[in-house]
């Protein structure tokens, strides 16, 4: 079964920047049927059932079906596999229609970036490494998107050609986690551990501070542990990884709280009592030692050597 449809073109014919007229060559009767051959093709028709996600309508599908007599749920499967292979079809184009299609203006005077925080433009479209004045038809797009996800930054990315000048890079950046201080550098590390770019740690002040070897990948487990208590991460300025096997917390006032490697949970809610009872956050301590569950070791500011202390909340006591 064949549709049809009919619209309203408006061909915007620019005026050619050196002699400063329109090209009479765009106003041609030749150059209008191009146009019309381009919008009214196949491909064209597959990209817009894609974009438009068509071809995942149920009722859609059902409608197709039923028109096109049981063959429209192959026609909508070609769809995808028709519009994924564009690029692939455009590389293959022969040099000659390439410099004609050129000649039309088809080349890069645009590289539009979207999904990128600012702090991420820049590396982003480094990667990319599209520059002005490329053939657009030539451009491999698989290989402009491959390169894009290789930055720290990018969970994915997408790359659109939009004739005839631009090209649309669409990317999902990964979440933040941390700032992770590590080998004398700060950086930015995604919610799986990932290293995303080397930055001033002042640029993410509402980011946690980690520090250490094997902190980027720990630290997606313990920080929603400590996240459960405000009180204590209130008062924390960086998580320090020890041995790559447990966590020390260094306090805003310079003191340090050492966990043990199993149990963070219950030696937080240890402290938690212990700040409940005796605000032992705000005595100025220089360490606080929770290692041993049945016990607490303390050493003040002044002491040369720690001070033991009974555990007046010890568990079952």
């Amino acid at each position: 079964k064949l549709y049809t449809a009919s619209a309203s073109v408006v061909v915007d014919a620019k005026t050619d920047p050196v002699a400063g007229m329109i090209n009479p060559d765009q106003l041609s009767s030749s150059y209008m049927a191009t146009q019309v051959d381009i919008i009214s093709s196949e491909r064209v028709a597959l990209r817009v059932v894609k974009n438009l996600k068509l071809d995942q309508d149920p009722d859609f599908r059902e409608q197709w079906q039923k028109a096109t007599g049981g063959r429209g749920e192959a026609l909508l499967d070609m769809s995808q596999e028709a519009a994924d292979t564009s690029a692939q079809a455009l590389s293959n184009v022969p040099g000659f229609i390439k410099g004609d299609l050129d000649s039309l203006g088809w080349r890069v005077a645009q590289v539009r970036l979207k999904g990128a925080t600012p702090a991420a433009e820049a590396e982003i479209l480094g990667a990319a490494d599209v520059k002005a004045g490329q053939s657009l038809t030539a451009l491999d797009l698989a290989a402009v998107r491959a390169r894009v996800e290789k930055v720290g930054w990018v969970a994915s990315a997408q790359v659109i050609r939009l004739l005839p000048s631009t090209l649309e890079i669409v990317v999902v950046q990964r979440p933040l986690m941390a700032v992770w201080e590590h080998a004398g550098r700060a950086t930015v590390v995604a919610a799986n551990g990932t290293p995303v770019g080397v930055v001033d740690p002042g640029v993410f002040p509402t980011l946690p501070l980690i520090v250490g070897e094997g902190a980027n990948t720990a630290a997606a487990a313990f920080l929603p542990v400590l996240a459960r208590h405000p009180g204590v991460m209130a008062k924390t300025k960086a998580l320090v990884r020890v041995d790559d096997r447990r966590w020390n917390l260094t306090l805003s006032d310079g003191g340090v709280v050492l966990l043990p490697a199993e149990d963070q949970e219950g030696a937080l809610q240890h402290l938690d009592a212990l700040q409940a009872s005796e605000k032992i956050l705000g005595l100025g301590l220089a360490r606080i030692d929770l290692r041993d569950p049945e016990m607490v070791v303390v050493r003040p500011r002044s002491a040369p050597a720690p001070v033991t202390a009974a555990d007046s909340t010890k568990k079952g006591a």
